[in-house]
């Protein structure tokens, strides 16, 4: 599992983003420490043919009411495409 880099992550979200969560208004976010992926899903199967079969995401949640948000590891330039 990659781990992040909390001090660039925290660079790009206080350049990218207001801080306030959509759902309560709160300003207390946790962020984790890895990067996770997404993968695209099939009804009876995982689908292996997409050309890009996963998504690396960051999951940053609100320590209030528990809304989370995605991060793009990629767009954020934490892990190479």
């Amino acid at each position: 599992m990659q781990k992040v880099n909390h001090a660039d992550f925290i660079k790009y979200l206080k350049e990218q983003w207001s801080g306030k969560c959509p759902l309560c208004g709160s300003g207390n976010w946790n962020i984790q420490a890895a990067v996770y992926q997404l993968i695209p899903y099939g009804v009876d199967t995982l689908i292996v043919d997409d050309p890009n079969p996963n998504i690396p995401v960051i999951p940053v949640f609100c320590t209030k009411c528990g809304n989370t948000i995605l991060v793009s590891a990629t767009i954020a330039g934490l892990v190479r495409k």
